[in-house]
Formats: C-alpha cells, sequence, structure tokens
C-alpha cells in the first residue's frame, strides 16, 4: 500500500489516501456533545466538506466485509492489538458517486487507514470476485489489488452495513487534528438488489447519545486534553461494526445462516 502517502483519509477527492494516527473514542450525551462543539471553535473549524451544511454533518454508510468464520469482528471483541477491518464506505447513493475501498489496521495503539476511491460498478465487480479486469492502473491498481489480496486471503464477503450522520470539525493551527461527532448509528444488511445500498429495513446501533472521537497525529494537542478534562471525558472502546454484528444475530446464529434468512424479520 502507499504508506509513503500523508492525505487526509476523510478526503474525497484523493484517490490513493493513507494515514496513520491515534483515535480516542468517547460516548457521551447529546447535550454535551453541544457544549464541546461549541467549546472548540477557537482551534477548529468545520470540515471542508461539512461546512455546506448548516449542522456541519454528512451521512456516511459503510459495508463491512469479513470471513466465514467472522474472524475480523473476533478480533476486535477480544481486543486484539493488531487488527484490520475491511470495508467499502460510501456518501450518498447516487450511482455515479464513486465509493472507497477502505482498510484499516490497527497496529497497538496506532490506527492506519488506506482507501482507494473507484466507481461504484468497480467495487460490485470486486464483491463479485471479477477482479481480474478492473479498469484501473497505477497506484489506484496496487490498491485495489491489495484490498482484493485481503478479501480472498479471509474468503470475505459482506457482512453488514453501518450508517450514521456525522459532524466533522480539523484543526486550525494543527492540521492533522480531527474531532467528529457520530449521531443516529444505525445497522442493515446488504441489499438483495445491490449490495452497497443497505436493506430495507434498518435498526439503532446507538441513537441517544454521541460517539465522540479526538483524532491525532503523534501527540494529542493540548486544548484537546483540555477537552478531556473540562468535561470529564471515559475514553471508551466502541466498534460500530462489532455492535452492529452482535445485534444482527451474524455472531449468534453464523455467518451462512445470518445472511440467508429472512431479512424482514428484526434481529
Amino acid at each position: 500500500m502507499a504508506d509513503s502517502l500523508h492525505i487526509d483519509p476523510e478526503s474525497r477527492t484523493g484517490k490513493a489516501l493513507a494515514k496513520s494516527r491515534y483515535e480516542a473514542k468517547y460516548l457521551i450525551p447529546n447535550s454535551r456533545a453541544e457544549e464541546i462543539r461549541r467549546y472548540i471553535q477557537a482551534w477548529a473549524e468545520p470540515d471542508p466538506h461539512a461546512a455546506p451544511d448548516p449542522e456541519h454533518a454528512y451521512r456516511i454508510s459503510s459495508l463491512y466485509l469479513d470471513s466465514p468464520s467472522l474472524q475480523l469482528f473476533r478480533e476486535t471483541r477480544e481486543g486484539r492489538e493488531n487488527r484490520i477491518k475491511l470495508r467499502i464506505r460510501s456518501y450518498s447513493q447516487v450511482e455515479e458517486d464513486r465509493v472507497f475501498l477502505e482498510i484499516k489496521r490497527r497496529l497497538n495503539r496506532v490506527v492506519h487507514k488506506s482507501r482507494i476511491a473507484v466507481p461504484r460498478p468497480v467495487a460490485r465487480d470486486i464483491l463479485a470476485g471479477r477482479h481480474h479486469a478492473l479498469d484501473l492502473e497505477g497506484q489506484e491498481l496496487e490498491d485495489a489489488l491489495e484490498f482484493v489480496r485481503l478479501m480472498e486471503r479471509l474468503q470475505a464477503r459482506p457482512v453488514v452495513h453501518v450508517g450514521y450522520r456525522r459532524q466533522a470539525y480539523v484543526g486550525i493551527y494543527h492540521p492533522g487534528v480531527r474531532i467528529t461527532f457520530d449521531r443516529e448509528i444505525a445497522w442493515g444488511a446488504p441489499g438483495r438488489s445491490d449490495v452497497l445500498v443497505p436493506d430495507t429495513n434498518v435498526w439503532p446501533i446507538e441513537d441517544l447519545r454521541v460517539v465522540l472521537e479526538l483524532k491525532f497525529n503523534r501527540t494529542m494537542p493540548r486544548w484537546m486534553q483540555g477537552i478531556i478534562h473540562r468535561f470529564s471525558l471515559n475514553r471508551i472502546s466502541f466498534s460500530k461494526y462489532g455492535i452492529a454484528v452482535m445485534k444482527s444475530g451474524a455472531a449468534k446464529w453464523g455467518y451462512s445462516s445470518y445472511l440467508s434468512r429472512d431479512r424482514m424479520d428484526t434481529p
């Protein structure tokens, strides 16, 4: 992968994207989230992609892939220090908009995320195993094939969609810093007619509280440390994918039976 690239991994304009950073998560009431949003105005500004929205927010939908034994889910549940997530992320359901093949690696406390933007038909071909005729070249092709190699090694297939509304801010004086507020987190099964789109029914993962993430390179800025102390934040481990798998029943019934069961029934 292109480990030497240092492009904001949340940028939707680049094609081959990679970055390493630290992430700290906190689960907080909405009222506390609003207090923190007001507090950070001196050090952070809306992400350019969120700025046009009155609430500085955008929608994210991620299709997570896993092995038949749900290896990636189990490594997350066990708290393995070195683990990965394999997903396809989108910011709209518009066919012309690209989606992102993402590999998220956690090595001890450091999170490394790399991703490549591809047209939706390319993503569907990859999921269907038709990757030998990928209409890509150069770094794009190399990064897409790394995603494919992991898929093949794990025999990974789509397991669950996770969607939420994200408010995002970036550091004014510290370019590598991001603060995000994730709300209305919900899961859905992969679509029957189009696996890139969640099935009709979706169910909440966390619809009352907000997942706050503080993201930084190497050292947490002092003003960010001040947020933790001022608002008495307690760091947690919160895996959207892990909770979605538990709520979906995939871990209980098994990968194959979960994917073949009647999804009109609520879990």
